[in-house]
């Protein structure tokens, strides 16, 4: 990818590449995980055992939503105001978000350990309801992480914030695996905690080492927020969107087509969805490239960047395409064997939903950059929510796989038509 016309397009790319290597290697790794650690945790823990840990996590992890988007949108301006040079409103906005996340970190978890509290009273499951609280605190001790990474932002070492991520991650995978043997829950779940906590310390520690400005100083008042409210309510937003494309059809297609059908669709999807292991994290890379560029008015580079990475994500997807008409029925069979009924239909509906979200997220790495990500957001939202209402609709009377979920690409095409052709500006 070459820029010309900035004289800071050199730093620009090598800091995107530094993020994105890093970026890879974590998908790398969680693509790992997904493959690996299960056989490993089966065959020590048994089905049951490794089932019931799995329904254990999903409880506390629904609690990252109540995150609000409130880190992402404090992240962000505090990044792009030190950016533009009003370093005093950064670190008033800073200081205020530390307050506001601790605040609501404090709030769910205290609502969480009452919840949980009282369920041990009625039922008195203690490993059951201690594995619960340490991983709700394990879920919630993450609230704070995106705003500390604006400090890394500022000083252009995002990509260091993002290492201390995968280690943490190595470290807690490495912790579980040492712990399976044991058996306990909320062992492993302490573990997981400990390494969680101890990963956030360091990371705090470096980020007042980076940018120690932005603690100095009294930590009384507030500075007004009112402003970021709707750009939190949207990064908010991005969870549900994920929830009405991901599992609503699991919904749709089970009772009208079958078990066998939600199978087929649900690993034919993880086949067209690889892709976006690269692209979403090349939007995240220019993200934090964007709110720099936009806040030193070099508009010129970052759409030429937008741009580029737009014509990068559509080649991307266009080879895989081209592969996976051409050899995703061999690869299947090999990994699955029985491939299913109109394979190649299906591929191509759900290569479209990808390329859809890809061209999305990459919207709006910039739109977010300046906070003004609403309009992206709702869009998307309305295009899947339409999409899948089609599904539902062909689902009352249809059986056959192909048919419920084909109709609804029409409006994924039309959708990603103006993603592809309308380039946000946000406003200065």
């Amino acid at each position: 990818m070459s820029v010309s016309a900035s004289h800071d397009t050199g730093a620009t790319l090598r800091r995107l590449r530094k993020v994105f290597s890093v970026g890879i290697l974590g998908n790398v790794l969680t693509l790992l995980t997904n493959f690996l650690i299960p056989p490993l945790f089966i065959a020590s823990l048994g089905t049951e055992r490794y089932g019931a840990w799995l329904y254990l996590f999903t409880i506390p992890t629904s609690l990252a939503m109540f995150d609000l988007g409130v880190s992402a949108a404090f992240s962000t301006e505090v990044y792009k105001l030190h950016a533009s040079g009003e370093r005093e409103a950064a670190v008033r906005a800073f200081k205020t978000g530390v307050k506001v996340i601790g605040g609501l970190m404090l709030a769910v978890l205290a609502v969480s350990a009452l919840i949980v509290g009282n369920r041990y009273l009625a039922r008195g499951d203690g490993e059951l309801h201690g594995t619960v609280i340490l991983l709700c605190a394990y879920v919630l001790s993450g609230f704070m992480s995106e705003l500390l990474s604006s400090s890394y932002k500022i000083a252009g070492l995002y990509h260091r914030f993002q290492s201390i991520g995968l280690v943490s991650k190595l470290a807690e995978i490495g912790a579980l695996l040492a712990l399976i043997p044991l058996n306990d829950f909320r062992l492993m779940a302490l573990a997981m905690l400990a390494v969680r906590l101890i990963s956030m310390a360091g990371s705090t520690f470096l980020a007042l080492r980076l940018t120690p400005e932005l603690s100095a100083g009294s930590w009384r008042g507030w500075t007004p927020f009112k402003h970021l409210v709707v750009p939190s309510l949207m990064y908010a937003v991005n969870p549900l969107i994920m929830f009405i494309a991901l599992q609503v059809p699991l919904l749709i297609i089970a009772p009208s087509a079958g078990m066998a059908a939600v199978v087929a669709y649900t690993t034919v999807r993880t086949l067209t969805r690889l892709p976006l292991q690269i692209s979403n994290q090349l939007s995240v890379s220019l993200y934090t490239e964007f709110t720099r560029l936009h806040a030193g008015a070099q508009h010129g580079t970052m759409h030429s960047l937008y741009r580029k990475g737009l014509w990068l994500i559509a080649g991307m997807f266009i080879a895989y395409a081209l592969g996976g008409l051409l050899l995703g029925e061999t690869v299947y069979a090999l990994w699955l064997k029985q491939v299913p009924a109109d394979f190649h239909i299906l591929f191509a509906v759900l290569l479209c939903d990808a390329v859809f979200e890809s061209f999305m997220r990459h919207r709006s790495s910039l739109s977010s950059a300046t906070n003004q990500h609403a309009r992206d957001t709702l869009f998307q939202l309305a295009a899947v929510g339409l999409s899948v209402g089609v599904m539902w609709v062909m689902a009352q009377s249809h059986t056959r796989l192909a048919e419920v979920v084909a109709p609804g690409t029409a409006i994924t095409l039309l959708a990603l038509a103006w993603a592809a052709m309308k380039t946000p500006k946000p406003r200065p």
